[in-house]
């Protein structure tokens, strides 16, 4: 593996039942990668990213946009000559975008054609 090849240590985990203790990072980043959990996970994934962060943490997250702001599964074919793979996509839209607001201070939300961009922080407050 490239990262055992350069020191690192990865871990292949579920994203929304990680293994990390409560207040594990400073900092999450997760660029096109929520887009791959099901809209019934996303109560889960808003939680468990909530709680891996330290309180005031700030998160940074890519998430692929519903072009009519629904949040919705889909599939789409991926083809060669070969073989053809179905892969499963989820966009976000208010709903989805409202889940994160409920353990995260939205600090920016920029958003092109086909993403939103956002940086976030835990509203989580530190423990005396």
């Amino acid at each position: 593996m490239l990262a055992d090849s350069q020191g690192i240590l990865a871990i292949l985990a579920d994203a929304c039942k990680s293994p990390f203790k409560n207040n594990s990072f400073d900092a999450l980043l997760a660029i096109q990668a929520l887009e791959y959990i099901p809209l019934a996970d996303t109560t889960n994934l808003i939680n468990e990213l909530s709680r891996v962060l330290k309180p005031e943490g700030v998160i940074l997250l890519t998430l692929k946009k519903c072009s009519d702001d629904n949040d919705r599964e889909f599939y789409y074919n991926y083809e060669n000559n070969y073989l053809i793979v179905k892969h499963f996509h989820r966009c976000w839209g208010t709903i989805g975008l409202n889940s994160i607001r409920k353990h995260f201070n939205i600090l920016r939300l920029d958003e092109d054609e086909d993403y939103y961009y956002v940086l976030a922080q835990n509203t989580k407050k530190v423990s005396k």
